[in-house]
């Protein structure tokens, strides 16, 4: 019989090993399988997030872009009104032209900041007292130029918040940008 327990020990010891051996591979294998689980969840969440930044970074830019060319087209309106529209009868602005502003101005409020929703806001109610006030050979000069400080600040407020680099204090159009 003292034959048989060594070769009981051995055997013991073997199983015994061989489960262990298993059991530590499972569990470095189970930790690491987690650690990349947890990477790869991480990767994912940061490229939504960056996919979210830029959709929103778009439709930031589109709302603005959207509301500074109404802002020009409404500006070359009323400009146009005052210098010739008793000839030019048909390019009075239409009875609902605010409709599209406040469209506008409510994709700036939803997408931007609340300091370009102001800068806009702002914008529009010197349009809309500048058009109120003016008519055929009839210009409010102190309107117009508060109008066009207006649309100069809300350009560079909208250049500045899409990271486009600024354009010259003299360039054109913009004067003092209303300082």
């Amino acid at each position: 019989m003292t034959t048989l327990w060594p070769l009981l020990i051995t055997g013991a010891f073997s199983i015994t090993g061989t489960l262990g051996g298993v059991w530590l591979t499972q569990r470095a294998a189970a930790t690491r399988e987690a650690a990349n689980w947890k990477r790869e969840t991480q990767r994912e969440r940061d490229r939504w997030a960056r996919e979210d930044q830029a959709r929103t970074f778009e439709d930031r830019r589109k709302a603005y872009v959207g509301f500074y060319e109404l802002v020009e087209r409404t500006n070359i309106l009323i400009t146009q009104w005052i210098v010739w529209g008793q000839e030019l009868p048909h390019l009075s602005l239409p009875d609902d032209w605010t409709k599209e502003f406040w469209d506008r101005l409510a994709d700036v409020r939803l997408y931007g900041s609340d300091n370009m929703y102001k800068l806009a806001s702002r914008a529009f109610e010197l349009h809309e007292a500048w058009h109120s006030q003016s008519g055929p050979l009839k210009n409010d000069e102190d309107l117009d130029a508060q109008a066009g400080g207006a649309k100069a600040r809300l350009l560079q407020g909208i250049r500045r918040e899409l990271g486009v680099e600024p354009e010259p204090r003299d360039a054109p159009g913009l004067g003092s940008l209303g300082a």
